[in-house]
């Protein structure tokens, strides 16, 4: 039966008897090559004193006999780091580096990615995002090196989202191949509020495109998406049995109950009317669809602007912003760095006017007049 396993389940046999007989020395798969994953001393060239988990190639194939040789190794090793008299010398020499290709690693670093959560569409969207977007841009035939990954890090612009994104998925990946590389210097001062605001529509332009959505499916979309300012993929993912509040039952976070704002503007939503059919495997996809569905019908702002405008009117209601935060399905600190800064005086007025309207607005004291 064992010599009818896949090579993944061989590993996990011979690992499986490594622990048993307290072996610490560990096997594992690159693309079609075995390594050992052990704590070992710091190599010659590092700056570290302490021993840590690094790997070694071996050089073995990924196959019946190259697994026994490296069964055989593993303990060799463990018994050398036991004894205190491990070298590295034997295993660096270029024999076994061609196992640290960059497109090898890469091969290993997404499996191992996809083995520590559930390959779904929403982390398929994560990794084609943050992760292949960085990845892409290392030369794939190259020895996977702390060389490639600063030349690498230093291509993009500094203070941006590329490079803090290059610096995080590079530190991750150094991480799993075990080389040593520090880049939290070189992220920068990156963050969503570094973005140029942007133009967001008034609430009379928002109110004067509903009516101009021609079919009634699209207009409950454009409704749904104004009125509680979600993402425009979870339009297809709501619960509406608590209207007015409705529950975003799945999107990029998890399920949320939203309130209108405003609450005039619920009449617009018709409980019942089937939205438009559209498919995607992922977020992207779908918010894709709508956006093209804008464009077709000239609505002069993209849907997330929407998503936008709905996050400065609740600052402008004076909704405290951990409650507006939770409702968009974000932190509170992104809530005040992306949306405090496009507030202008017409918000700021609006907040006024309906502070000086309240039934429960303190009375400003008139103090006492003297006779001097």
């Amino acid at each position: 039966m064992a010599d009818r396993l896949p090579i993944d389940g061989r590993i996990a046999q011979a690992n499986g008897r490594l622990k048993a007989g307290r072996v610490r020395c560990k096997i594992e798969r690159v693309s079609n090559r075995l390594y050992l994953r052990a704590t070992l001393p710091p190599k010659p060239s590092s700056n570290r004193t302490d021993a840590f988990q690094q790997r070694i190639a071996t050089g073995f194939s990924a196959n019946a006999k190259g697994l026994s040789l490296a069964e055989a190794l593993a303990k060799t090793i463990a018994g050398l780091v036991d004894a205190g008299r491990f070298d590295w010398a034997p295993y660096t020499s270029a024999g076994g580096e061609s196992i640290r290709r960059v497109e090898d690693w890469l091969e290993a670093f997404e499996a191992d990615y996809f083995s520590r959560r559930e390959r779904n569409p929403k982390s398929e969207l994560t990794w084609k995002k943050d992760y292949r977007v960085a990845l892409r841009q290392l030369p794939p035939g190259a020895e996977l090196s702390p060389e490639v990954l600063m030349s690498a890090v230093l291509a993009t612009t500094p203070d941006s989202k590329p490079r803090k994104r290059a610096c995080m998925v590079y530190s991750a990946l150094a991480n799993f191949a075990g080389i040593e590389i520090d880049l939290k210097l070189y992220r920068g001062n990156y963050s969503p509020s570094a973005v140029a605001p942007k133009d967001l529509p008034s609430d009379e332009a928002i109110a004067d495109w509903f009516y101009r959505v021609p079919n009634p499916h699209w207009q409950q979309v454009y409704a749904l998406l104004a009125i509680y300012g979600i993402r425009p993929s979870e339009v297809w993912f709501l619960e509406l049995s608590d209207f007015p509040v409705l529950t975003v039952m799945d999107g990029k976070t998890k399920s949320r109950r939203v309130w209108p704002y405003y609450p005039e503007w619920i009449e617009w939503v018709k409980v019942g009317t089937p939205l438009p059919k559209v498919s995607g495997p992922t977020a992207d996809d779908l918010g894709h669809r709508v956006a093209t569905q804008f464009r077709r019908y000239a609505v002069p702002f993209p849907p997330k602007m929407l998503r936008h405008a709905w996050a400065v009117r609740t600052i402008a209601f004076g909704l405290d912003t951990s409650i507006a935060a939770r409702q968009m399905g974000h932190s509170e600190a992104v809530h005040c760095q992306v949306y405090h800064r496009w507030l202008n005086d017409r918000h700021y007025q609006a907040a006024f006017d309906r502070a000086q309207a309240s039934e429960t607005r303190p009375k400003a004291p008139t103090g006492t007049q003297t006779d001097k």
